[in-house]
């Protein structure tokens, strides 16, 4: 599963990495935004293809818009639906998202990009009692993928937009640790792709775990697990990376704003 990120950098490094436009007031969103240890249940940027130069923010828990009530609201969305029950490494198909009535209209029609500097999980036995910061090393920021709807409240009539980030069985470096989930990241390079897929065989095209040789994971403090715990100091490493690595990106980005 995925159930905590984060964002690095300041807002003016994110729009200029993501390529992206500000509409009035939502840097003002993004700057307010806790990206430090991002929980579910909060507002999270996310990008669609009807509007791909701007951020929209929504509520990360998925609920369908036929959906009576909330009281299922799930941050994943297996790729694989009720297959694949051991979490096999290498898993290629069939995907059954496709076939589940919660996700299967979403799949097919609204996927979005979230985007991420890191990941936080950890050992599947204990979770965050131990967790790994989890970091790609040649991209500063990444997109996972995901899926979103618009529920309405029909006590209230409060209409709520929701998101899900699709995942799979994780590669070697979250098993490395013991956790054998991990979200959808798409190459660089494929978001649009992913957006504007037509075809079942399109979208699951991208249902394939990012090669570990790529990314590197370190132990921070296990403070971190409380969602109050905000601030940089918790994400300084307090062991060694998994894989050899010399002034990992993300380590500088951290003493950065640690010191801002």
């Amino acid at each position: 599963m995925c159930a905590r990120y984060l964002i690095l950098g300041e807002e003016e490094t994110y729009y200029t990495l993501l390529n992206l436009r500000d509409l009035e007031g939502e840097r003002d969103y993004f700057r307010e935004l806790t990206r430090y240890n991002i929980v579910p249940g909060v507002y999270i940027p996310i990008i669609t293809k009807w509007d791909p130069v701007h951020t929209e923010f929504m509520k990360w828990g998925f609920i369908p818009s036929w959906a009576k009530e909330k009281k299922y609201a799930p941050v994943n969305a297996r790729a694989e639906g009720d297959l694949n029950p051991e979490d096999a490494d290498g898993y290629d198909g069939p995907w059954g998202i496709f076939n589940k009535p919660f996700f299967r209209d979403a799949i097919r029609r609204r996927r979005c990009l979230i985007p991420a500097t890191a990941i936080v999980e950890g050992p599947m036995d204990i979770g965050l009692k131990k967790p790994y910061l989890i970091y790609l090393r040649e991209r500063k920021v990444f997109y996972m993928a995901g899926i979103y709807d618009q529920w309405t409240d029909r006590a209230t009539g409060e209409i709520i937009p929701t998101v899900a980030i699709i995942t799979m069985g994780g590669n070697a470096l979250a098993r490395s640790f013991g956790h054998v989930r991990m979200p959808v990241i798409l190459p660089a390079g494929t978001e649009k792709a992913w957006l504007e897929a037509k075809t079942d065989a399109e979208v699951s095209s991208f249902f394939h775990a990012y090669p570990a040789a790529e990314m590197n994971a370190f132990p921070i403090d296990p403070a971190f697990r409380n969602p109050r715990h905000r601030e940089p100091k918790y994400l300084r490493p307090i062991g060694d990376t998994i894989y050899p690595e010399t002034a990992p990106h993300v380590l500088e980005e951290i003493e950065k704003i640690s010191n801002g």
